[in-house]
């Protein structure tokens, strides 16, 4: 029964290592040149306890949609050009410019009960985390973590995590070179590198021009 459960935990790990390796999606252009649609980029992962060590995990799915009342109104990931970037980053490149947003709901897998949970989040976490872009320009979120404890979890800035805790990290250097690269290890040093691999990863095209662009001024 021992050998079986150590066995378990080694396949869940690994699990959680292969799921954090996807590499990053490329992103459609705008359909129309008169009316661009806004794209937003963030870093987002579940900040796990193992034990005594910490778990930076990857989240399953992120869903967007509209504040309002006590609940925010889902949309489909389809209509807003949901893209998972690879390595705790996801992208929406579909946002109607002038619309303000709200994460609705993350999905997480927990390598360590080996199960998927959903966290929903409330219409008074949209005050805290608003979504909201320009016609045809991108924007960045920052870097975020969710901390769980049951029931009970609660959104914080990613970087502080990581320069609070980093010493008990797993993969502490997957990490960093996943969500930093060769930057800064602060919440800019995050955007030059996802703008980076974004540049790389488009090829071309309308998107890749306008990351270019801002790459450029935060040198």
């Amino acid at each position: 029964m021992k050998k079986n459960k150590i066995q378990l935990i080694i396949f869940s790990i690994l699990i959680a290592f292969v799921s954090n390796c996807s590499t990053m999606e490329r992103v459609d252009d705008p359909s129309s040149a008169s009316k661009k649609p806004g794209l937003v980029m963030i870093v987002f992962f579940a900040s796990q306890k193992w034990d005594e060590k910490i778990l930076p995990r990857a989240l399953t799915s992120m869903h967007l949609g509209i504040p309002g009342g006590q609940k925010i109104k889902s949309i489909p990931n389809k209509d807003l050009g949901f893209a998972y970037a690879g390595n705790y980053r996801y992208i929406f490149s579909n946002l109607e410019p002038g619309m303000v947003y709200a994460i609705k709901k993350v999905e997480v897998f927990d390598a360590k009960q080996n199960t998927e949970f959903t966290i929903n989040f409330k219409n008074d976490f949209a005050e805290q985390l608003p979504v909201s872009v320009e016609s045809g320009k991108i924007k960045f979120l920052g870097v975020y973590a969710i901390k769980n404890d049951g029931d009970k979890f609660e959104v914080v800035d990613g970087v502080e995590d990581y320069h609070k805790f980093k010493d008990s990290y797993m993969w502490l250097e997957y990490f960093e070179e996943r969500v930093f690269g060769k930057n800064e290890k602060t919440q800019l040093g995050a955007y030059k590198h996802m703008l980076d691999e974004f540049i790389v990863n488009q090829k071309d095209g309308y998107w890749k021009e306008v990351a270019e662009g801002i790459r450029k001024n935060l040198n």
